[in-house]
């Protein structure tokens, strides 16, 4: 997963999506292929920009936040008066 500012021009995005598939091209030159086909490139790499400050919480389901959330703070009853 690459970062890239919110506020980044999208002229910068568009270069930064042609490095990644030119690095994937080099990869894919290793391996023996030498001209892979332009319309199953252009699908290898996405990339989405939207305004949220913290975009990281939309790579997870609400259930593995609240698992990674209980996991971090595991809240018990202890010390606590039972009803």
């Amino acid at each position: 997963m690459i970062r890239i500012n919110r506020s980044t021009h999208p002229e910068n995005i568009e270069k930064e999506r042609t490095k990644l598939l030119d690095e994937i091209k080099d990869v894919l030159k290793t391996q023996g292929v030498e001209r892979p086909n332009p319309d199953e490139m252009d699908h290898l790499v996405e990339i989405r920009v939207w305004n949220a400050p913290c975009y990281e919480f939309a790579h997870f389901s609400d259930e593995e936040l609240a698992d990674g959330i209980t996991a971090a703070h595991e809240t018990s009853t202890a010390g606590r008066e039972k009803s």
